[in-house]
């Protein structure tokens, strides 16, 4: 996105809309298109004074510009009409702060650099949702509907205020400045249980409200200790306990938020979730799945299996084809974030430095991954070795 040379912001504005409860951002936007009778990009090039056509609907990079045109101050636009509390929701305090100290300046300085976190904790293959009992309410108490933050949000396709499911619109790309109550919906594909579904939607909602200061995975551990997940003082049956939850929610309702199991089952997310080493981050889907899974497991003692007596021989092969994988699509995703990080700390993510480190002449394709890895722009320490020669 970049400035419209010339037009800063032109329009000498005396009325704009008013966010209503729970409103997205792209909301507020696509409503003061239709009262002006505007299209997004006069709206993008006349408003804000950038050359766009599109509208991001979950965030915006000119909440000082939107504030100053609302009369709301901006941090309350960022908490109240964005995805910002959801998507922050499981990441450390410093770094939030990072993140809202950055949204509340400019473009080049705040959603660029917030860009990948979004993206990764709401992307799913649902369209834009609302709840059709909540678009004639909005039209009786305002004379127009609007899109609903917490329908927008990955995991929820039920309505929490009336207990009914969403509809959808998957044509976003004709339908730019529809609004719930004009707009051609269809029901949601759904592969969960109703109540299963109404657990998880209230678990996401309720992200958008205060923040946990407690450590994620204390909790995750100590709802798997009461669950009956636990072997030893240290050890929880990570393995047993990602079946059990893949088993709750099913293939297809997994596969449907990008939650599902792609790796080997020591890697998968709910394993690595509960581990005492740092991981991470997770989409707060997952967290949210994961922690919905733990509070409803029967609290009962789980028959764990028990690891027969002596070595356990391991499929190299399908371990290196795995974990190769793994690793460039963790290199992937340093690129699309612009990020740097070591060898050694990238296996670490994506839990597979302890089988690499003890085995690497059994698994080439991983070494082969790892040598080119340590050439590219994404190793940190060949940038530091760089650095230091140039000095």
């Amino acid at each position: 996105m970049r400035p419209a040379k010339g037009l800063g912001h032109r329009l000498n504005l005396h009325y704009f809309p008013q966010p209503y409860p729970d409103e997205v951002i792209g909301s507020l936007i696509i409503r003061a298109c239709r009262h002006w009778g505007m299209s997004i990009k006069q709206f993008n090039q006349e408003v804000l004074g950038v050359v766009v056509s599109a509208i991001p609907m979950l965030m915006s990079a000119h909440l000082q510009r939107l504030a100053g045109l609302t009369g709301i101050n901006a941090e309350v636009l960022l908490d109240q009409h964005t995805v910002f509390p959801y998507v922050t929701a499981f990441l450390p305090e410093k770094q939030v702060n990072q993140f809202r100290r950055k949204l509340l300046k400019t473009l080049k300085d705040g959603l660029k650099s917030f860009a990948a976190l979004i993206h990764g904790a709401t992307t799913s293959k649902i369209g834009w949702r609302f709840c059709q009992t909540c678009a004639i309410e909005d039209v009786q108490r305002f004379g127009e509907s609007y899109w609903h933050r917490s329908h927008l949000l990955p995991g929820v396709l039920i309505c929490k205020e009336h207990g009914e499911m969403l509809v959808e619109i998957r044509l976003i790309s004709d339908n730019r400045l529809a609004l719930p109550h004009d707009a051609i919906s269809q029901p949601i594909a759904t592969h969960l249980a109703y109540e299963k579904l109404t657990r998880v939607a209230i678990a996401s909602i309720g992200k958008l409200g205060s923040r946990s200061q407690e450590s994620h995975q204390t909790v995750y551990r100590q709802l798997a200790n009461e669950a009956g997940y636990r072997i030893t003082k240290r050890d929880i049956a990570a393995r047993l306990l990602s079946q059990d939850l893949a088993n709750y929610y099913g293939k297809q309702f997994l596969a449907q938020f990008e939650c599902a199991f792609t790796r080997s089952p020591i890697c998968h997310w709910p394993s690595l979730m509960i581990r005492l080493s740092k991981q991470g981050p997770f989409s707060p889907i997952k967290h949210i799945l994961l922690q919905v899974y733990l509070e409803q497991a029967p609290k009962e003692k789980k028959q764990i299996p028990r690891k027969k007596s002596g070595k356990t021989p391991r499929d190299y092969r399908q371990l290196d084809e795995q974990i190769t994988v793994a690793f460039h699509k963790a290199v992937a995703a340093l690129i699309r974030q612009d990020k740097t990080i070591n060898a050694w700390d990238l296996l670490k993510k994506i839990g597979a430095w302890h089988i690499y480190r003890h085995n690497r002449q059994a698994m080439p394709k991983t070494k082969a991954a790892v040598e080119s890895f340590r050439q590219s722009d994404q190793c940190s320490w060949k940038i530091f070795r760089r650095s230091t020669t140039e000095q």
